[in-house]
């Protein structure tokens, strides 16, 4: 016997239609108090979920992925280019693209950049040398708890550089690329 708990009103299928494809199952289900799957399924059953996406992608849709892989989350870009995010992430997997949005510097990537340790950027960081900020520090990560921005880094090279970076130890092309 099926369980009645989950049974749509003709309300909520009304407003099922209304809104699925524009907000989707998981806020329907958290407003409604149900869990996901089964708004899910009903919407499945209602012929409103989407199918797997076979399309070909156009030259243009390529085009486009490529320019903005790794600028914007898969999420938006996926609503751009009118397919799923499932569908997205394989095509940016396939390519060998990075979808990570990129602002700035981790921690590991101006060790690797500046040929320091973590414990000289930490005492940059002590001295008010170098300045840290950004979406990281708001979530602290054990392995890259900061976040650099470009226009920081330039400003402690220009400042600091001298006397705290060795330039036999430093990424050559990078380096010339952020005192452009």
């Amino acid at each position: 016997m099926p369980n009645r708990k989950w049974v749509l009103t003709a309300e909520q299928r009304d407003e099922l239609v209304r809104t699925y494809r524009r907000v989707g199952s998981t806020r329907i289900a958290r407003r409604w108090g149900w869990p996901q799957s089964t708004v899910a399924r009903h919407a499945a059953s209602l012929g409103l979920s989407r199918s797997i996406d076979r399309r070909e992608w156009s030259p243009e849709d390529l085009a486009e992925l490529e320019r903005l892989a790794g600028t914007v989350e898969v999420r938006t870009l996926s609503r751009k280019l009118d397919r799923s995010v499932a569908s997205v992430w394989r095509k940016i997997n396939r390519l060998g693209f990075s979808a990570r949005v990129r602002d700035g510097y981790t921690m590991s990537e101006l060790v690797q950049c500046f040929g320091v340790s973590e414990h000289t950027i930490y005492r940059w960081l002590r001295e008010k040398k170098l300045v840290a900020r950004g979406r990281r520090l708001e979530v602290p990560c054990r392995t890259n708890p900061y976040q650099f921005e470009e226009d920081d880094v330039r400003r402690f090279i220009r400042l600091h550089g001298r006397e705290e970076v060795s330039l036999d130890k430093v990424e050559a092309e990078w380096f010339w690329d952020m005192m452009r």
